[in-house]
């Protein structure tokens, strides 16, 4: 079995990185192992910059859930957009985020109670009925969501959302954009995101 395999089982959730198996058999063998012990578990195979092994994944039944373009922004590359009113989110007025959150987001992992639980480590900001997610803890802040809203309106969240995190001594800031999320791809690019690479993701419950 490959080393870069990540088992939760309190959330029954398996994540393998960037698996590519030598030969059918090996595949074979390696889903065999894995499943014989994980039933019922949601595995997801992610693929970064490579291209993922259709045969194998489509022989265990596994679907394209994600399919995104790496974005990364640096601070020198910044083009901030025109000042506007945009909402921090904190512990005083999370509930009103949490219900727009739960309406408009209800499969994500981060969850609004996972997310009041570790509200330090995002920055949420809104702006009418769109919002974005960072996170920030680590040396690099990643953009999780930047729900849909108005070109104008995204491009506004997302360089505050930067210029909060370059102000906390952040490198970077990473966002993967779905290729479906055409809107947010052309607000990016306006402040500055360049694309730097792939991200392919599929999922499977055994």
């Amino acid at each position: 079995m490959t080393d870069d395999v990540q088992i939760n089982d309190a959330e029954r959730y398996i994540q393998v990185n960037d698996f590519q198996p030598s030969t059918p058999a090996a595949g074979e063998a390696f889903w065999r192992k894995l499943s014989a012990h994980h039933d019922g578990y949601t595995v997801f195979f992610c693929y970064h910059d490579s291209p993922p092994p259709l045969v194998f994944l489509h022989s265990i039944g596994a679907r394209l859930a994600d399919d995104c373009r790496k974005t990364v922004l640096t601070l020198s590359a910044l083009r901030p957009a025109i000042c506007g009113d945009v909402l921090r989110v904190t512990h005083d007025n999370f509930d009103t985020f949490a219900a727009l959150h739960d309406r408009l987001s209800p499969g994500m992992y981060w969850t609004s109670p996972r997310l009041r639980e570790r509200l330090a480590d995002w920055v949420i900001l809104t702006r009418g009925e769109g919002y974005v997610m960072m996170s920030v803890w680590g040396d690099v802040a990643e953009i999780f969501a930047c729900v849909p809203a108005a070109e104008a309106d995204v491009r506004l969240l997302l360089s505050a959302a930067a210029q909060e995190a370059f102000a906390c001594g952040k490198t970077s800031v990473v966002y993967m954009i779905d290729i479906a999320e055409a809107v947010q791809m052309t607000a990016a690019r306006g402040i500055g995101f360049q694309q730097c690479g792939t991200y392919q993701g599929f999922e499977v419950i055994v």
